[in-house]
């Protein structure tokens, strides 16, 4: 497992970057909504997390619930942790490369939301966030994401291919 608090050098949200399974596949950003709950846009759950952070309700998968859990224990320090991991406004869009001991991850923020973006065996840079399955090369997560170019496909086809990974 390997866990990093992550943010660009200018931005004033950050978040908590999880990434645990046998091959690091199961990759999830955790941070705190402006209304304090805990928020995670991993692969496992069908949550819409931009939705949850606009009414103030929580993520119910388990990264998030261990998170609150883990928090919890520390209670010393739940103030801290909360404003340090908490979605600041003014923060602008950005996208972030993040090393794991398997290669190259990516997340995206899009002041609102943090998704993991991943890079596809075919070289498509995807978005892993529920609410852009149906689209996840076209969503502006995976548009920062290409930005930042190393991770950006190493051709611009694009012939509708399907989108599912």
């Amino acid at each position: 497992m390997m866990a990093k608090a992550i943010s660009a050098p200018d931005a004033t949200s950050r978040f908590l970057f999880s990434v645990v399974g046998p091959h690091s596949v199961d990759m999830a950003p955790i941070w705190y909504s402006p209304d304090g709950q805990p928020l995670c846009s991993c692969w496992g759950h069908t949550q819409n997390v931009a939705l949850l952070s606009m009414t103030g309700a929580t993520s119910t998968c388990w990264h998030a619930k261990s998170f609150q859990a883990a928090v919890e224990n520390l209670a010393r320090y739940r103030t801290d942790i909360m404003t340090f991991l908490q979605v600041r406004g003014g923060t602008r869009p950005y996208g972030i490369e993040v090393k794991m001991h398997t290669g190259m991850a990516a997340a995206a923020f899009d002041c609102s939301i943090f998704s993991p973006v991943v890079d596809t065996r075919r070289r498509d840079v995807k978005c892993v966030a529920v609410s852009y399955r149906a689209n996840p090369r076209r969503c502006h997560h995976a548009q920062i994401v290409r930005a930042l170019g190393r991770l950006a496909a190493t051709t611009e086809v694009d012939d509708d291919v399907s989108d599912i990974m």
